[in-house]
């Protein structure tokens, strides 16, 4: 989306992060540039980058950043998988797991102010509508990005007994990754609806009317 509007901020990169500052800003009453070096798909997606079982790949993922680990000691590296591209990776994940809360404690207790768990906690239900435990206080019921655990599907034969053995060796059920302190084993939650990737650009840039005050711009121009 573009418009002509003065700008009090210009956001660059247009991110899985950068998506939600422009609207969260936007919606604020600020006015707003988003700015992408990857081109905006706008309603050119395929089928590919929409699953949300599989990760686009090949001639299907043609918009990364090209980026490679530092090699290793034999000089092997690998591919990180970065997204240039309106939206960011996010086109590639599909999982929404957050960190345990001791992890933004201990990064609140080195002088990081506002990033204890409880300080975060209500950016993470603003966020999310949990399909599955919408009624606990640490989710959201009615956010943009959909999260989901896919329960009433009926898992692999070798899930099944990956789940089996690791709890054989101790590693307790957990219904709920993002329940504050969960460890063990148990489904993942996934952003996708329906089985449906959910990017930041459908949930913050296409989803409802957008402010005027907000303009995306893209200095590439998809094929």
């Amino acid at each position: 989306m573009q418009r002509d509007v003065p700008a009090e901020l210009l956001i660059v990169g247009g991110g899985a992060a950068g998506c939600v500052l422009a609207r969260r800003l936007a919606d604020g009453g600020m006015s707003v540039i988003l700015l992408e070096a990857g081109p905006d798909l706008g309603n050119r997606i395929g089928p590919d980058l929409l699953d949300g079982w599989r990760n686009p790949k090949g001639s299907d993922w043609t918009t990364d950043w090209g980026f490679a680990s530092e090699p290793d000691a034999e000089g092997n590296s690998s591919p990180l998988r970065r997204g240039r591209v309106l939206g960011g990776t996010s086109w590639l994940t599909r999982f929404a797991v957050r960190g345990h809360p001791a992890d933004f404690n201990a990064w609140a207790a080195r002088g990081n102010r506002g990033w204890s768990f409880d300080e975060v906690l209500p950016a993470f239900r603003r966020l999310e509508a949990d399909a599955d435990f919408a009624d606990q206080p640490w989710h959201g019921n009615a956010g943009p990005m959909s999260i989901n655990r896919y329960g009433a599907y009926r898992r692999s034969a070798i899930h099944d007994a990956t789940v089996e053995a690791l709890e054989g060796l101790g590693f307790p059920g957990v219904a709920d990754h993002n329940a504050p302190g969960a460890v063990g084993v148990g489904p993942m939650p996934m952003s996708t609806r329906d089985g449906r990737r959910i990017t930041t650009v459908q949930a913050y840039l296409q989803a409802g009317p957008v402010p005027p005050s907000l303009a995306s711009h893209s200095l590439v121009h998809s094929r």
